[in-house]
């Protein structure tokens, strides 16, 4: 069952890797207006640093050696604008390119931290008569945990770890600088196999946070 959920998330990444590029490519045609705040916010070459928080809940847990493995994490971002909105429809928006850094903290389970650090493609749906930009994104990176250290969890076998991300999420406009934002992720670290213990770690969460664009 874990191995179908793996391969369920990577093909998921792959299909939103495949919609950014096409819409990057044809990122300078069909642009459309797009009213204040929005066009501040959104144009090309528009820098953002984003700051939130929130926790994330292991999934296939409830055995001795999947434990639960629960933690907090507050997350920083820097994020480009790769061009101006453009399109119409549903499907109007941009693409973002972001780099994160984390850092977590274990409350359930075994070990203290997880900290990492991931690149992001992000893809905003923005419409002129709407303030609720939604976005999702998908992301590649690696982790380091200490979680590896409890030999009777089969779940991390390493303390280096590649990390798939996959999340939604909202952001509301304040004006021309300043963005509320909610998201929920699906997150999967694995060692990719190199050690024994390698079921690897599942999880789902939310977090909230500002984002100040300049």
């Amino acid at each position: 069952m874990l191995v179908n959920r793996e391969h369920i998330v990577w093909r998921g990444c792959i299909l939103v890797l495949v919609f950014v590029f096409i819409h990057s490519v044809n990122g300078g045609e069909n642009q459309i207006a797009v009213r204040e705040p929005e066009h501040q916010l959104f144009s090309a070459g528009t820098s953002e640093f984003e700051l939130s928080a929130g926790a994330f809940f292991s999934l296939d847990s409830g055995y001795t050696y999947r434990p639960t493995i629960n933690f907090a994490a507050e997350k920083l971002r820097v994020g480009l604008m790769l061009y101006n909105p453009h399109g119409s429809g549903l499907l109007a928006g941009n693409t973002e390119l972001l780099l994160e850094g984390f850092a977590g903290q274990v409350f359930a389970g075994p070990g203290t931290t997880i900290a990492g650090g991931s690149a992001l493609l992000r893809y905003n749906f923005i419409h002129p008569r709407a303030w609720v930009v939604p976005y999702f994104q998908v992301g590649v990176g690696g982790a380091y945990n200490d979680i590896v250290n409890d030999e009777s969890q089969s779940l991390l076998g390493s303390e280096d770890q590649i990390l798939l991300q996959a999340g939604l999420g909202a952001r509301v406009p304040m004006n021309n600088r300043l963005s509320l934002m909610v998201e929920s992720d699906l997150i999967h670290l694995s060692n990719g196999g190199s050690t024994q213990r390698n079921h690897g770690l599942n999880c789902l969460g939310g977090q909230a946070g500002l984002a100040l664009s300049f």
